[in-house]
């Protein structure tokens, strides 16, 4: 995912959740991105502009804040549905934490599918990680073999935490769906 379509993403995420100005928009971005994305507001500003002219946004005349159309909720499913980057980058990391912070936004038959493609990005990244603290065995690199070893543990961690949330869903998915059975069935 390029930085045009993370921010897009962004952007139409933010505005998913009900009418918002550019500036609410922009602080949320910089929230999700945790300090290893932050995009300028006049990036945003550019963004916004470039989403209006290809009717994904429209700005309110009275109030100037910004609602996702129709066609901006069917590119906001889109981005939500590709496939992520491995979550080496930041840039990958932040679309990543959108993807989640989005998932309820995304359909129910194609959330399991989004989570999986959230885990296995994690999963490749854990590898990596694991395969570099073990190549680096040489006793001048203690301290990287150290540190890579940190970051592979912080990663297992998410992945736990990753996983226990995606069978919560699935869980809460079954479950609705056997009440939705039974109401069918009275």
């Amino acid at each position: 995912m390029s930085v045009a379509d993370t921010l897009t993403l962004a952007v139409l995420g933010v505005c998913s959740e009900g009418p918002t100005t550019v500036s609410r928009a922009t602080d949320a971005i910089r929230c999700i991105g945790r300090g290893e994305w932050s995009p300028c507001t006049g990036t945003v500003c550019s963004t916004v502009e470039r989403l209006i002219e290809a009717g994904h946004l429209v700005r309110a005349p009275l109030d100037g804040r910004l609602r996702l159309t129709d066609a901006g909720r069917k590119h906001f499913q889109a981005l939500l549905q590709s496939e992520p980057l491995s979550a080496c980058s930041p840039l990958a990391r932040v679309g990543l934490s959108l993807r989640l912070c989005f998932l309820p936004w995304v359909p129910a038959p194609a959330r399991d599918r989004v989570m999986g493609a959230i885990l296995d990005a994690h999963a490749r990244e854990l590898d990596g990680l694991t395969e570099a603290a073990a190549a680096s065995r040489d006793a001048a690199r203690g301290l990287m073999r150290r540190w890579l070893a940190a970051c592979a543990a912080r990663k297992r961690n998410e992945m736990q935490a990753l996983s226990a949330e995606a069978e919560d869903a699935a869980w809460t998915h079954a479950r609705a769906a056997a009440a939705h059975s039974t109401f069918t069935r009275s």
